[in-house]
């Protein structure tokens, strides 16, 4: 081989490994694996409300009639869908091709020996960072949406009561498979444990907090729930730092898992009261409560894991 053709294929490899030209590349294979994915969701919806006889724009709409089963079967299975389409396997195929040391010998998780004291650890700054959310989404609240803003979030709500109003123990068991764990489990593979990722290699281990701030505005953004944006967007700060500092993807399940579960079963609870509640505005969070949970927040910060500069490993 030639000096000028070793020159050649030394740049060329210098090319490849450029890890701004990496991360972009990463970042369009996982965004069009999840665009591929939102397109079999929405052919799949048709054909399943072709199967079960059902309007899918009155489905969509929030517009369900109470007691009516075909429509409470479409919606559930639409919904195992989204997360599974969406989210849960373009995440597996993106980690699959991109990042099998992570997906296959880690499975999601790093330094095993450290997981127990981080699991306590992100348990207590999650928990305490919670009034934070609450007083974000009282502030949310103040924030005056246009028509079509306040009719999407209408849809949604229709949607959501329908499901909560499953009243059966039964209910509720599907009501948290559907809407919390594979939620859950599907956002944290995608935007934590692939999104967030990509952004990291583009901006550096140094730079940690600007993948996790534009991990955390996706997040929010890509709900496309305008009423929850904020509140959702602290939520995703939080869950991406927990997963920064303890390498542990299952972690932030957990806790992503408990934020809507914990909703869920609380809606079970009171579903008779629900009409009530929603047509309420949320009061502020105590001043004194926010204030505790804050000092809380910071000495739970303060005792985070402590990550090598130069990778993403705990030392």
């Amino acid at each position: 081989m030639t000096n000028v053709e070793e020159s050649s294929q030394e740049n060329s490899n210098i090319l490849f490994e450029n890890p701004k030209l990496v991360s972009l590349k990463n970042l369009v294979r996982l965004a069009l694996l999840g665009l591929l994915g939102v397109l079999f969701l929405s052919l799949s919806s048709l054909w399943i409300a072709k199967i079960f006889h059902v309007d899918i724009q009155h489905i969509m709409t929030g517009k369900l009639k109470k007691g009516n089963n075909n429509e409470l079967s479409a919606l559930q299975l639409i919904l195992i869908l989204n997360s599974f389409l969406a989210f849960i396997l373009p995440a597996f195929i993106y980690n699959a091709v991109s990042d099998k040391i992570f997906l296959f010998r880690h499975f999601g998780v790093k330094n095993r020996q450290k997981q127990f004291g981080n699991f306590f650890w992100a348990t207590g700054i999650f928990l305490s960072a919670m009034p934070l959310v609450m007083y974000v989404a009282w502030l949310n609240q103040l924030i005056p949406l246009p028509d079509w803003a306040n009719e999407t979030e209408s849809n949604v709500a229709g949607m959501v009561k329908t499901l909560l109003s499953n009243a059966t123990l039964g209910g509720l068991l599907s009501n948290l498979f559907i809407m919390a764990f594979l939620p859950a489990l599907g956002e944290e593979w995608f935007f934590r444990g692939s999104l967030q990722r990509i952004f990291i290699q583009r901006f550096g281990i140094d730079k940690y907090w600007r993948a996790i701030l534009l991990t955390g505005f996706l997040f929010s953004a890509l709900h496309f729930q305008f009423e929850g944006f904020l509140p959702r967007f602290v939520l995703g700060l939080i869950l991406g730092y927990i997963f920064y500092k303890t390498g542990n993807i299952w972690i932030s399940v957990f806790l992503h898992f408990l934020f809507n579960g914990a909703q869920i079963v609380l809606a079970f609870f009171i579903r008779n009261e629900i009409d009530q509640i929603n047509s309420d505005k949320m009061e502020s969070p105590p001043w004194y409560g926010v204030l505790v949970c804050s000092i809380l927040l910071y000495y739970f910060y303060k005792q985070s894991p402590v990550t090598n500069p130069k990778t993403d490993e705990q030392i």
